[in-house]
């Protein structure tokens, strides 16, 4: 084995950064209209502009996790009340997605530009 390369069982993987808060767009038209379809079952996946501007949405820090980390589904009402209350438990589909992240620089000042 190399000397500077360590099995990945024998690490401990950590977030090398706190994640307060981020933006994510859909970058793949797959994953676009995979989403869509969640949110808008009966009607086409894709809004009609989604070429020409990208979808940006504010997502959530909480589910930034390192590999490894078990998924668990998020628990909502699962449709229409049948005897009253709707029933309510894990979702029954999930759109998932592996992400890439970048951290550049430092924060900057809101409105001071590239100099």
């Amino acid at each position: 084995m190399e000397p500077n390369l360590v099995p990945l069982d024998a690490v401990t993987l950590h977030r090398p950064i706190g994640v307060p808060n981020y933006v994510d767009f859909y970058s793949s038209r797959h994953h676009a209209e995979n989403v869509g379809r969640l949110f808008r079952p009966n009607a086409e996946p894709l809004p009609a502009n989604w070429r020409h501007l990208p979808i940006g949405y504010h997502g959530r820090a909480g589910t930034v996790q390192v590999s490894g980390t078990p998924v668990v589904r998020p628990c909502g009402q699962l449709g229409p009340p049948s005897d009253g209350l709707p029933p309510f438990g894990p979702s029954r589909r999930l759109d998932f997605e592996a992400e890439v992240g970048f951290v550049v620089g430092a924060p900057s000042e809101p409105g001071s530009g590239w100099r």
